[in-house]
C-alpha cells in the first residue's frame, strides 16, 4: 500500500481509543502512609465499535472483549485508600451515538449480594449498587450520575457545585436522563450493561471536548465504598476525576448523527446529598 493510500485510509477511520489522563493534586500528609499507585494501574481505554453491544446485563457479547478492563479500585470506606476487598472491572465501548459500560462486580459470596429496590430513582443505599460519574463540562465540580443495582434498577441525577473535602454535595435527583441498563446476579458476583447516549450528556460536535469520569461501587453487607479515583475522604468525589477524551482530531467522528427533538431537562431545585454509607 502506498503512503498516499495509507493516508487516505487513516483519514476515514474513526479514532479507536479514549485516553485517560490524570490530574495532579495536593494530598494531605496521610498520603505518605499509603503506597504509591503505578500510573499503569490507572490507565484506561475505551474501544470504538461499529454497533452497540448486546445490552442484556451480561458481558457475553464478544464486543466487550475489545475493551481493556478498568480495575484498581480502592476503598473510601471503611479503610481509606486500601485495596477493595472485592474485584471490580469496567469496560467502555463507544459508537457514533453512545458510550457503553460493561460492569463486572465480582463477589466472593454472591448469595449475600443485597438487591431489593425496583423503583427508579429511589435510594439504593440499602442495596449493592454501582455509579458512573461523568463530568461532561470538565469543570471538576459538576457531574452526571448514573446508578444501577444488581436488579438493573436505575437512579440518576446531577452533582452540582461539589464542595470537596466535606464530602457533601448539592445533588439534583430531579434530572432524569435517557439511558438503558440491565443487570444480573451471577455465580461470581453481578454484572451490568449500560448505554448512555451522547445526547443525554449534551455532547457536542467538538475536536477538543474533555470529560471527567469516575466509578463508585458500594457493597452493602460490608458498608464498603470503592472508587476508581478520588478515594480519599479529603477530596470530593468529582475533584479528582480523570479526563477522558479522544485521540487527535477524530473526536467529532463519534458525535451523535441524529440528535433527538427532545433534550433532557434539568430542574432547578437542589438537594443536599452525602455519598457516605
Amino acid at each position: 500500500m502506498s503512503g498516499e493510500t495509507k493516508e487516505r485510509c487513516a483519514r476515514r477511520l474513526p479514532a479507536t481509543v479514549f485516553r485517560i489522563v490524570p490530574y495532579l493534586c495536593f494530598l494531605s500528609p496521610l498520603s505518605a502512609q499509603v503506597p504509591n499507585i503505578e500510573p499503569a494501574e490507572l490507565s484506561a481505554q475505551a474501544a470504538a465499535v461499529e454497533h452497540s453491544p448486546k445490552l442484556d446485563g451480561t458481558l457475553d457479547d464478544p464486543l466487550w472483549r475489545s475493551a481493556i478492563p478498568i480495575t484498581a479500585f480502592r476503598q473510601r470506606e471503611p479503610n481509606e485508600a486500601q485495596a477493595a476487598t472485592e474485584k471490580t472491572e469496567v469496560r467502555i465501548l463507544y459508537t457514533r451515538r453512545a458510550a457503553y459500560f460493561g460492569l463486572h462486580c465480582y463477589d466472593s459470596q454472591p448469595s449475600r449480594i443485597i438487591a431489593t429496590e425496583l423503583r427508579r430513582d429511589a435510594s439504593q443505599e440499602l442495596d449493592d449498587h454501582f455509579e458512573i460519574l461523568i463530568d461532561a463540562s470538565h469543570d471538576r465540580r459538576d457531574a452526571y450520575v448514573f446508578g444501577v443495582n444488581p436488579l438493573g434498577t436505575q437512579v440518576d441525577g446531577l452533582i452540582v457545585e461539589e464542595r470537596g473535602s466535606d464530602d457533601e454535595t448539592d445533588f439534583d435527583p430531579g434530572w432524569d436522563g435517557v439511558w438503558r441498563s440491565e443487570a444480573r446476579i451471577t455465580a461470581d458476583g453481578w454484572t451490568a450493561t449500560v448505554e448512555i447516549p451522547f445526547t443525554t450528556l449534551n455532547f457536542t460536535h467538538s475536536v477538543d471536548a474533555l470529560w471527567g469520569i469516575n466509578f463508585k461501587r458500594f457493597i452493602r453487607r460490608k458498608n464498603e465504598e470503592d472508587l476508581w479515583r478520588a478515594y480519599r475522604r479529603t477530596f470530593g468525589i468529582t475533584s479528582d476525576l480523570y479526563v477522558i477524551y479522544n485521540e487527535g482530531t477524530q473526536f467529532a467522528s463519534i458525535a451523535p448523527a441524529n440528535p433527538p427533538q427532545v433534550r433532557e431537562t434539568r430542574f432547578a431545585v437542589k438537594y443536599t446529598y452525602s455519598f457516605a454509607p
